[in-house]
């Protein structure tokens, strides 16, 4: 039987520095999933991030282990629990957008922050990432853009750099030469 490690369950930040799981990965093909949720109650909402080899906006010509695709789409919190304990299947929602509240979007860039790093310490020679999430986020490019570059350094730690990729709802961060 798998455990579920319910977000509003594990406070992510202690004393000691060292934090509890986020989320739940799962390897799909070429892909990390990480499955998350946010809020409880009947406020509770599912999401997968999904970091992969995959782009629905952008012809990437290199080498495969040099970058990652991240995108997210939402889940219903009980598809989600009865996947990932019984391996029941579902519909994917990846072309279907959703809004978020402030504080949603706040946490979910938190745990999305978190899935870069873990991602990037499984992928050392990721050196581009084409973050795709505003694909599915009902959100100004802008508005987004401005709140995902203000938060970079919760993974990058100033060693990656960002710029507008091939759209206006893509970005591109690049690891920067030096450390």
């Amino acid at each position: 039987m798998k455990h579920i490690r319910i977000y509003e369950e594990y406070d992510p930040i202690f004393e000691d520095g060292f934090g509890k799981d986020y989320f739940q990965i799962e390897k799909v093909e070429k892909s990390l999933h990480y499955f998350f949720k946010t809020g409880e109650g009947d406020l509770a909402r599912g999401f997968i991030c999904k970091i992969g080899k995959f782009s629905s906006s952008s012809v990437i010509e290199e080498a495969e282990n040099t970058y990652g695709v991240i995108t997210i789409e939402e889940m219903n919190p009980n598809t989600m629990d009865d996947h990932l304990v019984n391996d029941a299947e579902y519909k994917t929602r990846a072309d279907e957008s959703f809004s978020l509240t402030d504080d949603e979007l706040n946490k979910v860039l938190d745990i999305t922050s978190q899935a870069i790093k873990d991602y990037l310490s499984k992928n050392p020679k990721v050196n581009k990432i084409y973050d795709e999430c505003l694909n599915n986020i009902d959100m100004s490019p802008d508005s987004y853009k401005s709140i995902v570059f203000s938060r970079m350094d919760d993974w990058s730690h100033g060693q990656w750099s960002h710029q507008d990729g091939s759209n206006n709802k893509t970005i591109l961060f690049s690891k920067r030469d030096h450390e």
